[in-house]
């Protein structure tokens, strides 16, 4: 196993201690991230699954996790490779958009512009 540095900075974890971890203790629903692992040896792969990692700090970081099994000629597993992709930033836009039609039926007579 091996994690980029962007594994260690979204965890807060050196890699040396990544490196061999359950990572699925990482994530908010560690039982959750360990169905998302199963289903990529169950399917071959996993797309677009929602997970939020924990970082040390306690900050959390949604993301959606991809991932897919790699075989060598024979047809056997040899890994996994996995990515997951931060969402924060599209989860709070959404939010914001679910909240404009009751801020826009406020009043009639206000406008209100979110950017």
């Amino acid at each position: 196993m091996d994690v980029n540095n962007a594994t260690e900075l979204v965890t807060g974890v050196p890699r040396e201690e990544l490196i061999g971890s359950d990572f699925s203790d990482y994530f908010t629903t560690p039982e959750k991230a360990r169905k998302g692992y199963q289903e990529v040896f169950e399917k071959g792969f996993v797309r677009d699954y929602p997970l939020a990692i924990r970082h040390t700090s306690g900050n959390i970081t949604d993301v959606l996790y991809n991932a897919t099994v790699y075989k060598n000629e024979a047809g056997e597993v040899q890994g996994v490779f996995a990515a997951a992709r931060d969402i924060t930033k599209r989860k709070r836009a959404e939010e914001q958009l679910e909240l404009l039609p009751s801020m826009c039926a406020i009043s009639s007579k206000q406008v209100l512009i979110l950017l």
